[in-house]
Parts: C-alpha cells; sequence; structure tokens
C-alpha cells in the first residue's frame, strides 16, 4: 500500500511540473477540464473502435529507462510514448491507433530492442505530458552511455562458437536472428578482433572482423537479416531509427564473460542500405611497458631522450589502429610519477590509469580538444597527453602548452615523421611556434609477428632476397652492426595453425622512425622547406626509416618481408 501511493504522490508532482493541474483561475480549470473529459471520451472510443486497451497516462510514475526505450524524435514525430515495462513486455501508448507509419516505427523498435510491444490508445493530453516527461527524466541518462549484457545462453556457447575463425565461420550463419547481434559481439572480443564490419550487398550482408590490422570474411547473410541487425545496433547506440540516408556516429558499451567492451558505431549510407563499422575498445586492456613495443636502437634512444626533456612537444604519427595511443601510454607511464600532476585529454579513453586525470571529449556538447586542453593548461599540470592534434586551434594551444614548460603528448596523422612539419604549417599554424618547442616526431606502423607456435624455415625467391640486401646495406653501419652484426642465412614464416587460424601471424608489434628536432631542421621550418628537404635532412642525421626498421626485424625472425611491404610500400 505504501508503494502504491508513493507511486500516486510522484506521478502527482510529476504532472504538476509537466504543467497538468497547475494554478488557474475557477473558469479556466472548469474550462479546461470539460475539453479534457471531451477528449478522453473521444479516446476511449478510438480505442474501443480498434479493440485495445485505454490509459491515462498521468496515473503512471514513468521511469527513465521505460521513457527511452523510444527515441524522443520518434515519440514527438508518431506521438506514441512507452510508460510501463514487464520482462520483455512493453506498454507503448498511440494518440492515434490508425497511423500505419507510428505502427512501423514501433514494429522496428520491437525488433531492435527484442521487446513485446503492447499497443494502448492514449489522449493528445496523456502524450503531450508523456513528452514534457522527457524533459524531466530523460536528463537522468543524458550522459549515460547504453549497456547490454549478453545472455548467459549466449555465454555457455562462446567457447565452442569462437574456439578458432573456421568454427565461428560454420556455426555464425545457424544462430538464430534474435541472438545473432550478441554472438557477433561475443565472436569478435573472444578473437580479439578490433573492428566488426557490418557491409551490405545486392544479394547479402556481408560480416567481417580486422584481426591484427587484417580484415577477415566471416558470414554471409541473407537480405532479410540486414534490416533486423541494423535496427538493432542503431537503437543499442542511440542513433537515430528513422534515418537512413546521412552518416550517424554512436557508442554503447557490451558486457561479455566479465569484460567491458565499448564500442564506437559508425553508420554510412550505401545503394544496398546502410553499412555499418564498430571499433571495440576493452575497458581492462592492459597497458603495454615501453620496452615490449618493439622500438629498436637508435629510435628507441631517440625516444628516451626526448622523455627526459623538461617540456617540449612528442608528437606519434600514423593513420588510425597503427598503435600510436598504445605508443603515448607507455611513453606517460616511463615518465609519470607521484610528484608530477598528469591529465589527459582524449576520445576515446583507450586505457583507464590510476594516479592520474582522464577526461573524455565530447563535441556534441561543446567540449572538443581545444577546449579541453585550454581547460586542462588552467589545471597546473607537469605532463599533458592530447589524444589527437585536428586543427590550428589544438596545434596552436598544444605548442602554447609545450612552450611554457609542460611536456606535451599527442598524436596526428602523417604518412612518416618528417611529413609532420608541413601538416602543421598547413593548418596554419607559424614556424616559430615550432621552432624550440617541438623534441620528437615517430612514425610508426603496426606489422602482424610470426606464430611461434607454426614457425618453419623457408628459403625466399632470389628478387626478395636482393631486395633485402638492397635495404639492409642502405642502413647506416654502426646501427646495423650494434642489432644485426652479419646477414642471416635462416629465414622464417608462419605455416598456419589453429593457434593462429591459419594466417601464420600472431599478434603486432610496431615498425617506427624517430625524428629529433636540431638546429639544421628549425632552419628548415623557419624557411618553410618542402618535405622532401625536411627528410634528407632527417636521414642525414641518421634516422632509421620505417621500412628499414622493418627489414631489421624480418632479419631478426620477428616478421616476414611481405609483412613489411604490406605496411610500409601501400
Amino acid at each position: 500500500m505504501k508503494d502504491e501511493i508513493k507511486s500516486q504522490l510522484e506521478a502527482q508532482k510529476l504532472a504538476k511540473q509537466a504543467g497538468v493541474g497547475a494554478k488557474s483561475t475557477a473558469a479556466e480549470l472548469l474550462v479546461r477540464e470539460l475539453r479534457r473529459e471531451d477528449e478522453e471520451k473521444k479516446a476511449k472510443a478510438l480505442a474501443a473502435q480498434f479493440k485495445l486497451p485505454y490509459e491515462l497516462l498521468v496515473s503512471y510514475p514513468i521511469t527513465p529507462d521505460v521513457l527511452n526505450i523510444i527515441p524522443r524524435d520518434l515519440a514527438e514525430t508518431y506521438r506514441v510514448i512507452a510508460f510501463l515495462r514487464s520482462g520483455k513486455k512493453v506498454k507503448v501508448a498511440l494518440e492515434n491507433p490508425a497511423d500505419e507509419k507510428a505502427r512501423e516505427v514501433l514494429a522496428t523498435i520491437s525488433q531492435a530492442a527484442g521487446l513485446t510491444i503492447l499497443p494502448v490508445v492514449a489522449s493528445r493530453s496523456s502524450i503531450s505530458y508523456g513528452i514534457k516527461l522527457y524533459d524531466l527524466l530523460a536528463a537522468e541518462r543524458a550522459a549515460e552511455v547504453e549497456k547490454i549484457q549478453v545472455g548467459k545462453e549466449e555465454e555457455a556457447t562462446l567457447p565452442q562458437t569462437i574456439a578458432s575463425l573456421a568454427e565461428l565461420r560454420q556455426n555464425i550463419s545457424k544462430v538464430p536472428i534474435t541472438k545473432l547481434v550478441d554472438i557477433i559481439f561475443l565472436g569478435a572480443i573472444g578473437l580479439g578482433a578490433s573492428d566488426i564490419h557490418w557491409e551490405p550487398e545486392e544479394d547479402e550482408v556481408k560480416l567481417r572482423y580486422r584481426i591484427d590490422g587484417v580484415l577477415h570474411d566471416i558470414a554471409s547473410f541473407p537480405k532479410d537479416r540486414q534490416q533486423p541487425v541494423t535496427s538493432r545496433l542503431k537503437f543499442l547506440s542511440k542513433l537515430k531509427l528513422d534515418l537512413v540516408d546521412l552518416p550517424q556516429d554512436g557508442r554503447f558499451t557490451v558486457e561479455a564473460g566479465g569484460k567491458f567492451v565499448d564500442i564506437r558505431i559508425s553508420t554510412m549510407p550505401s545503394i544496398y542500405g546502410e553499412s555499418i563499422v564498430m571499433r571495440l575498445l576493452l575497458r581492462e586492456t592492459e597497458l603495454r611497458q615501453f620496452e615490449d613495443l618493439g622500438f629498436l636502437g637508435s629510435t628507441a634512444e631517440k625516444m628516451k631522450i626526448a622523455m627526459t626533456k623538461p617540456h617540449g612537444l612528442i608528437l606519434i604519427t600514423g593513420p588510425t589502429g597503427s598503435g600510436k595511443t598504445t605508443t603515448l601510454y607507455a611513453m606517460l607511464e616511463k615518465i609519470s610519477t607521484p610528484e608530477r600532476k598528469v591529465i589527459t585529454l582524449e576520445d576515446p579513453i583507450e586505457y583507464r590509469l590510476p594516479g592520474i586525470v582522464q577526461t573524455q571529449v565530447e563535441v556534441e556538447k561543446g567540449y572538443t580538444f581545444a577546449e579541453g586542453l585550454r581547460a586542462i593548461v588552467r589545471q597546473n599540470p607537469d605532463i599533458i597527453l592530447v589524444g589527437e592534434i585536428r586543427d590550428r586551434e589544438t596545434a596552436e594551444t598544444a605548442l602554447h602548452a609545450a612552450m611554457t614548460g609542460h611536456i606535451v603528448l599527442s598524436t596526428l596523422h602523417t604518412n612518416d615523421a618528417p611529413s609532420a612539419i608541413p601538416r602543421l604549417l598547413d593548418m596554419g599554424v607559424e614556424p616559430f611556434l615550432l621552432v624550440g618547442t617541438m623534441q620528437l616526431l615517430v612514425a610508426q606502423r603496426l606489422v602482424r609477428k610470426i606464430c611461434q607456435s607454426c614457425k618453419e624455415e623457408y628459403v625466399p625467391e632470389e628478387f626478395i632476397l636482393s631486395d633485402i640486401k638492397r635495404v639492409y646495406n642502405s642502413i647506416p653501419e654502426a646501427e646495423r652492426k650494434k642489432i644485426i652484426p652479419e646477414f642471416p642465412t635462416k629465414f622464417y614464416r608462419g605455416k598456419g595453425c589453429p593457434e593462429c587460424n591459419g594466417t601464420g601471424f600472431k599478434g603486432r608489434i610496431a615498425l617506427a622512425e624517430a625524428f629529433p628536432i636540431t638546429t639544421e631542421a628549425e632552419e628548415a621550418i623557419l624557411r618553410k622547406a618542402p618535405v622532401t628537404e625536411i627528410e634528407a635532412i632527417a636521414k642525414s642525421q641518421g634516422m632509421i626509416t620505417m621500412e628499414q626498421d622493418g627489414v631489421m626485424k624480418v632479419l631478426l625472425s620477428i616478421t616476414t618481408i611481405e609483412e613489411v611491404w604490406r605496411v610500409v610500400r601501400s
């Protein structure tokens, strides 16, 4: 009884906040009441006509989780409100049960959310009251990210389903549509995929995973599975279900097997439907030590020297997925101490570290890299990590911070280390800001490592061997003799086994080149010299290129020359 009274009081309070039952004159109240009675009578008659229940929404204490089953834009457009849930069943009020489009939207939501929709009829005032509740209740969920939990039944089949790529390919096509999305995530998490690709084609839909940087075909599905999966993914990431001709971005979290994985989703219209790519970020990803990342010889030494400087900007460059953030965090872990205040600004936060302040970019709220960086500088940090420099404002703020006694670590998208300088100049950064501020430029890529379970010796073809020798001989002698004194006579590759899913590779390692900014380089920057001149300066100062670094890793039997070519010559 107490709970019932409490619910009624909460409903009355919300009704008052929403404008229902507000103070008015006696005449106004009478007119309003008569109009509402007439409105409710019409709603009851409409309900009877369609053989549906009639409900007065103000009688229900509607909670945010139920209300938000239907996104606000759809609720307003189609005049529908979710107001009561019990298990997988949800009561939804419609103003006009004859509206076919509204029915279609509810069917899509039902399919996407895996819920059974129980339609009822409510008056216009009831629906308007429900819509007003979005302002009062939805604010409680404004900063939340949708979280889904894979069912115990799906988790129980996890070991059998994803023991290997081959077994996953065999089993996933047999999964019922209601469990398909869960199994897609379980498979990706179990196989260590970094991305999931859902790609519609003319007669089918392809599912692909990116594992160790390479895309693998997982399965093809008939077209009738395209829309249910697409709707489910958009629903989870709070994207507009009825918007199909424009790109959208969203996010949500998956909990499976005790692991939490943040999913970043991007949709894009194509001629055969919406193409969807999801990036997986495991929250519990173990931070790797700098010494374990694979930096060799003078490249590692230059990075360590830059980390000892009291201030300055260190930039890691490369495309998306080249391990830049992993390197930044390994460097951060090496230089951060309890005596130093460390603040990061990221999008997304990929590693969670104790003892430092980590902040998340929220562009839709106006909290951009530039805005966040300005706020960070006012927090009196010693070390700042900026996830990415994307524009002139961010670049200049980072450089000013580095100029005024801060160590700043960040990333930039360029093909190699010397190209970072013209890239910043193209953004509009003044050359004088780079001089004396920039400490080190590092470019990197990731290559797959030879699987140790099926590693075998082989003899490369003569033209391949000749190319390896050419690059080996171009490496400065001092570097060459220190790491690989003699050209080896044996070469290795992975044969392919269940451990590596038949690929011959397992895990990845960085190829890198490091370019410290010297006086000669600064003079070239002030002249806005072309990238060819800056590259020549870097090489004259002994910079080991990514190709040379890759060849040394081939000769150390870490990777193969074909893998190095795939990454540095593509």
